[in-house]
């Protein structure tokens, strides 16, 4: 399997995949896993354009996640939304290791059992 498959759920026929980051042992994401997680980036050929407040904001860009938890969130966006994400990612980050104390999820008590 390569990491731009489009994923078994995805919502926009439109779009074509450039990136897949497959959670754990997600073996196919072209076929549900129980218990597995996706994230999937992807680039639209025409827009999907919105107004808001006299702004016409121009998307191409499809960001999408799924969790078994919280189930497929979209996120219609542009290139520019998604270097000043990878911007503020890598300063939020920073700021996480220059904690005291960084937060674990292995077998740490912020670990929270579900299901």
């Amino acid at each position: 399997m390569s990491d731009h498959e489009r994923p078994w759920l995805c919502p926009e026929p439109r779009c074509t995949p450039l990136l897949n980051l497959k959670d754990g042992d997600y073996k196919d994401i072209t076929v549900p896993e129980p218990g597995e997680s996706f994230f999937c980036w992807g680039v639209m050929e025409r827009p999907v354009e919105f107004v808001y407040d006299s702004v016409v904001h121009p998307n191409d860009c499809n960001g999408c996640t799924y969790t078994p938890l919280k189930g497929l969130i979209r996120f219609q966006e542009c290139d520019a939304d998604w270097e000043n994400l990878s911007t503020y990612y890598a300063i939020a980050v920073k700021r996480l290791r220059a904690r005291p104390v960084a937060p674990t999820h292995e077998g740490g008590e912020n670990v929270t059992e579900l299901g």
